[in-house]
């Protein structure tokens, strides 16, 4: 709809006397500046509230203005337009006929969410204006509880036009496809139903038959739903066009990232908006998810993973995740000095990340020079110098770290030690006064040692600069509410050399679980300090019994014993500690 403008916002405003001229022209002066519109302007410096400035744009525009009646309206006519599209544009569709929507708008200059509100509603559109905090509290109330039920949305979508479109794909169908506000909700369900289930991963898998849509929730897969196949190329677009990758690339894998704010409430989490591809750090006082994608051809069609990625602090507190005091203290003396090499070790899913960002959180300060390389840039932290690699320009780990040496740096952070390059550089860097942190692929600590040789490193440097070895696991917790006790073997017992009182515990399954018996993870540490004796064992190429029988004199705490702590505290059961750590185990 055409709008009409009869007077200028300043002159409407003297006119009603809610501001002077002078005050309006120096909200003049500094809107030129700027670049604030003036309303902005007056509303920020206290000359106005957000009602007077509103009401003067529904009379400048000639457009109706509604206040705390928008909270009012029936939700049935809000939910013609997906949660994510009303929360970007800061829209609310309040009425309908056979003729126009009528949308509740707080900007009604904004085109492109005019245009956007236009190409999903399909009808032309009465505009009615409205605060931006009435807007935001209606979009809370129409919208917060959209999104976060699969099987609700899927029950309010007609599936089979898709069958038809799936058959035309080319690159301007699928554009539209993706668009569209029924692949826009199931996409959104998805994303937030695994948020809620506290899924580290989304597997979007095609057959010849279906989709399967399942998630990795405390390290085991679970079948979620199976899906029309018809979606696949909706679905896989959508998610394309939100990470920021070539949608017409079906040939060859491809990476990419988005976004998701959302906000917990009634005990769940609901999306607000989606950011679309890597953005920067965000700051706000909502949650923000980041989602690292992944696709890859197979026969059947385009398979999809999201890691998910939750940016709240509480998951970088090293004292909160290590758990055990004397192993924290004994880190915490590592980590404060001002070289050497710290390595984190594990098998991939063990949590060697985490651990990495949260020793270098601990240990950041303000007057420190912070580098970190990685591939890709998992969390992002405020203050810190992170770099992505990128292997199609020549920027891998060992080029940057090598121009990283240049940059002063006081901590380094390397992602991972893949190769004798890196592993030499990163070496170099730690003993010549830098405190070097970096993520390494072996079985325990002590291995540690023998992959390094293998890579060519001299027992010498490994020595010289390696101040600590951390190794670990991730082992599920048993489920609170249908854990019951149990009474292990003798053979257990006698293994473990745990007096005959000793109780285990387990879970026996339930819904929250799952029928799993367990809930969440916790992890498991071994930390290798490297002693003058434990030097010279390495520097004259000891076998791996040899250096952990020494060390276990020397107070080492391997991954079995520190799992079966937990075992006997009934944090977690035996049968997942000889699961996860069955080498150390068996």
């Amino acid at each position: 709809m055409a709008l009409l403008v009869k007077k200028r916002l300043g002159e409407i405003l003297i006119e009603k006397g809610l501001i002077s001229e002078d005050a309006l022209n120096e909200a003049l002066k500094i809107s030129k500046a700027t670049g604030k519109r003036v309303g902005e302007v007056l509303i920020e410096n206290g000359y106005l509230n957000e009602d007077s400035i509103a009401k003067a744009l529904s009379e400048q525009y000639n457009l109706p203005y509604i206040g705390e009646n928008l909270l009012e309206v029936n939700k049935k006519y809000a939910a013609l337009l997906p949660a994510e599209i009303a929360h970007k544009y800061n829209i609310i569709p309040i009425n309908e006929n056979n003729k126009e929507v009528t949308l509740a708008i707080v900007d009604p200059l904004d085109i492109v969410a005019l245009d956007e509100a236009r190409k999903i509603l399909k009808k032309p559109l009465r505009l009615v204006i409205t605060t931006e905090n009435l807007m935001k509290e209606a979009l809370n109330k129409f919208y917060i509880s959209q999104g976060e039920d699969l099987e609700e949305v899927l029950k309010n979508i007609d599936l089979r036009i898709y069958e038809l479109k799936s058959a035309d794909e080319s690159t301007d169908r699928l554009l539209r496809l993706a668009e569209e506000a029924p692949i826009i909700q199931i996409v959104n369900a998805i994303v937030i139903q695994a948020i809620n289930s506290r899924a580290s991963d989304i597997h979007i898998e095609p057959s010849s038959n279906k989709l399967k849509i399942r998630f990795r929730i405390d390290g085991i897969i679970h079948d979620i739903k199976d899906l029309p196949r018809s979606l696949l190329s909706p679905i896989v677009s959508r998610i394309k066009i939100i990470s920021d990758m070539d949608i017409s690339e079906k040939r060859l894998p491809q990476d990419g990232h988005f976004q998701v704010e959302i906000q917990k409430k009634e005990g769940k989490y609901h999306l607000l908006k989606t950011f679309v591809g890597r953005s920067v750090l965000r700051i706000t006082e909502q949650e923000v998810v980041d989602v690292r994608v992944s696709t890859m051809p197979t026969i059947q069609g385009e398979k999809l993973v999201l890691r998910l990625l939750k940016k709240r602090d509480e998951l970088l507190n090293l004292e909160s995740i290590i758990g055990d005091k004397e192993l924290f203290s004994k880190l915490r003396k590592l980590l404060h000095r001002s070289y050497g090499m710290l390595l984190i070790t594990g098998p991939t899913g063990s949590g060697k990340t985490t651990t990495a960002y949260a020793a270098l959180k601990h240990i950041h300060k303000r007057e420190k020079n912070v580098i970190t390389i990685e591939d890709p840039v998992e969390y992002q932290m405020m203050g810190v110098n992170q770099i992505q690699t990128n292997s199609k320009i020549g920027l891998t780990f060992a080029t940057a770290l090598k121009n990283i040496l240049r940059q002063d740096p006081d901590i380094i952070l390397v992602g991972e030690i893949r190769d004798k390059e890196t592993a030499e550089i990163a070496i170099h860097a730690a003993l010549t006064g830098h405190l070097v942190i970096s993520t390494l692929h072996t079985n325990d600590a002590i291995s540690t040692i023998a992959r390094l040789v293998d890579m060519g490193i001299e027992p010498y440097l490994i020595t010289s600069s390696i101040t600590g070895i951390i190794s670990q696991r991730l082992l599920r917790k048993i489920c609170p509410y249908c854990k019951q006790e149990y009474k292990p073997s003798l053979n257990i017992l006698n293994e473990f050399k745990l007096p005959a009182e000793t109780k285990f515990y387990r879970g026996a399954g339930c819904i929250s679980c799952r029928n799993s018996g367990y809930i969440d993870r916790v992890a498991i540490y071994e930390l290798l300090i490297l002693s003058e004796t434990t030097k010279n064992l390495i520097i004259n190429k000891a076998d791996h019994n040899i250096i952990l029988t020494h060390v276990l004199k020397e107070g080492f705490v391997p991954l079995k014993q520190a799992g079966m702590k937990l075992v006997c505290e009934g944090i977690t059961t035996f049968e997942e500690l000889i699961a996860t750590t069955h080498e150390e185990v068996i």
